[in-house]
């Protein structure tokens, strides 16, 4: 078993708790509850064993984060984390009979001896989970609100990481605890694709499209700003999200790559809310970046989300937060799709013929200059296509459109 670095302890200094009830059955109780002298929840959980001993977690709970629990609102390893004075009583325990006792924090305890992050309970595996809730009277507590922001700060600690979650609050296929496979995949696909595209404007530059990136080192890029899917909760649906490989440190900015991509990612959230803002700022992200974020926005139309992006870092204190609805999703569709330009040109060029579709008006013209132009002849002068041949030379006029829309790069 792990060694455990804490206070040795020659007896628990617990008098008179009160067996309540076994939770959770797996060969043998593997959650048991306990009452202490003050009517709080005592749990006593097995984490590991040998040929000598078994080795038991014992910790004091609040009747609230209990009821959690068992609503689903928390996992195990979060009630454990959570204990009332933020200790814990490792105990290895043979027949019966206590053979050391260990006080640690919660801090402490190895990752090895907490239960998985989606380790939420399932009433069809609880034994006396009645008993214990009329025990304890869960039914008539008042829980206050799941407070996200904080959840979303320890998770970050916890992981020594940058964490985001993605709150799918409301929209077609969302319930309590349960999202439409098609409504969560286009979500997180479509937030993917708009993380990556903003990460490689800030390894590339937003003219990256005009250049010759080697596929090895754009390969290597898109693999550090890959993020993975460690947790998801009820409270309609949430998803936790992370980076999947440590971020580098820039020295100049003080910063993590990850984290000054999330900077250039929220700040196009901001930007964005305005269409006059847009607009002045439109030129510090790539067309990628639009298209991508354009395809996010549409998910959030066509599934009619209320979504929430939150994000912290387990270095920051501050929690940076973004809200879309259907219609302010679409109103920034809108503000994008504004960015489009149409320039006309109108000059003369002389030249050969060089194909000629007399049914269409299609032609294919080089100039003496050996530009080449394809287009559609006039209506006053299609009529005429069938008299041209390929050697005289002509003078023609022609009408160039260009139209350029965001999130377009050609």
């Amino acid at each position: 078993m792990i060694d455990i670095h804490g206070i040795s302890l020659n007896e628990l200094p617990l008098e008179n708790y009160e067996f309540v009830g076994v939770l959770l059955f797996q060969e043998f109780p593997v959650t048991t509850l306990y009452s202490d002298t003050n009517g709080l929840p005592l749990i006593k959980e097995w984490i590991d064993c040998d040929d000598e001993a078994d080795r038991l977690l014992l910790y004091l709970s609040s009747k609230e984060n209990l009821k959690k629990f068992l609503d689903g609102e928390i996992s195990q390893g979060e009630l454990i984390r959570n204990s009332v004075d933020d200790l814990v009583f490792v105990i290895d325990e043979m027949d019966g009979q206590i053979k050391k006792i260990k006080l640690i924090s919660t801090s402490q305890i190895p990752d090895e001896y907490l239960p998985l992050e989606d380790s939420f309970f399932n009433s069809q595996s609880g034994v006396q989970t009645q008993k214990i809730i009329e025990f304890f009277n869960l039914d008539n507590i008042e829980v206050k609100p799941l407070n996200l922001d904080e959840q979303l700060k320890r998770l970050a600690k916890q992981k020594n990481s940058e964490v985001f979650n993605l709150h799918l609050k409301e929209g077609n296929g969302i319930r309590h605890g349960r999202v439409d496979t098609d409504v969560l995949g286009a979500t997180l696909l479509s937030f993917d694709d708009l993380y990556k595209e903003v990460a490689l404007d800030y390894f590339f530059g937003r003219n990256r499209g005009e250049l010759r990136i080697p596929s090895k080192d754009k390969r290597e890029k898109l693999g550090l700003s890959t993020t993975e899917v460690f947790l998801s909760k009820a409270a309609s649906f949430i998803i936790y999200i992370k980076p999947k490989y440590k971020s580098q440190f820039n020295l100049f900015e003080k910063k993590t790559t990850s984290q000054l991509v999330t900077e250039n990612l929220f700040n196009l959230f901001e930007i964005s809310k305005e269409e006059k803002s847009l607009e002045e700022s439109f030129n510090k992200y790539s067309d990628f970046v639009f298209r991508s974020y354009r395809h996010f926005l549409k998910s959030i139309t066509e599934f009619d989300l209320h979504l929430d992006i939150n994000w912290t870092d387990h270095t920051a204190e501050t929690l940076i937060s973004e809200d879309f609805t259907l219609f302010q999703a679409n109103d920034i569709i809108n503000s994008i799709d504004s960015m489009n330009t149409e320039e006309t040109d109108n000059f003369k060029v002389k030249g050969k013929f060089r194909a000629i579709n007399c049914n269409t008006g299609h032609f294919t013209f080089i100039s003496l200059g050996d530009e080449l132009f394809n287009g559609y002849f006039d209506d006053l002068v299609k009529d005429s296509a069938p008299l041209l041949t390929f050697t005289k030379l002509y003078e023609v006029s022609i009408e160039r459109k260009t139209i350029k829309e965001a999130g377009k790069p050609d």
